[in-house]
């Protein structure tokens, strides 16, 4: 496989590339190369298990032909860009990654095993061309609050995942979930 970094301006001449997948190579270490959200024909960034660290690049908001970054168990840490999507999939489980979600920026959304916190936006998933949100998963992280009403009508939501959302410990050490309120009928 391979290994040591990605140069910084290594892709940044490649204006024509479309997809770049270094997926499964434990010895690629360094930080995502900020050159990477230049690559406007880019529309798929692959770096799963990978040693990957730094954060999502925030041009990476500029690319309208990016649809799919997937970096699952990576070292990715930082903010989810704010403007970022919509994309078909946002695969990030498994980081370091911390903030909020300001908006569903994916419609396959898999950010669990993260350090994400506050409330779930209250807007509706994204319609990312004729595929609309399907899958929601933010386990594992410290979201609190109420769970939008407005996930109801996400009529082609296929999987909702919440579990040990916001884990903490009571006085008497029971755990609680940091995620309140009913699911939506559409949902239950």
């Amino acid at each position: 496989g391979l290994s040591g970094t990605l140069p910084s301006g290594a892709l940044s001449g490649l204006t024509s590339l479309k997809r770049i997948d270094v997926s499964d190579n434990p010895g690629l270490h360094g930080v995502l190369p900020e050159s990477v959200a230049s690559l406007g024909n880019l529309s798929a960034m692959l770096f799963n298990l990978t040693e990957l660290s730094g954060t999502l690049p925030t041009s990476l908001i500029s690319n309208k032909r990016l649809q799919i970054i997937s970096a699952h168990s990576t070292h990715l840490s930082g903010h989810i860009p704010r403007g970022l999507g919509p994309l078909q999939a946002l695969e990030l489980q498994g980081n370091r990654l911390s903030g909020t979600l300001s908006s569903w920026p994916a419609s396959v959304l898999a950010l669990p095993h993260n350090r994400l916190s506050g409330t779930l936006p209250l807007g509706l998933p994204p319609q990312v061309g004729s595929s609309m949100i399907s899958s929601i998963d933010l386990s594992y992280n410290s979201f609190t609050g109420s769970l939008p009403s407005t996930l109801s009508s996400a009529f082609s939501l296929v999987s909702f995942k919440v579990a040990g959302a916001a884990s903490a410990h009571g006085r008497n050490g029971s755990t609680r979930l940091g995620l309140s309120g009913t699911l939506p009928k559409q949902l239950g």
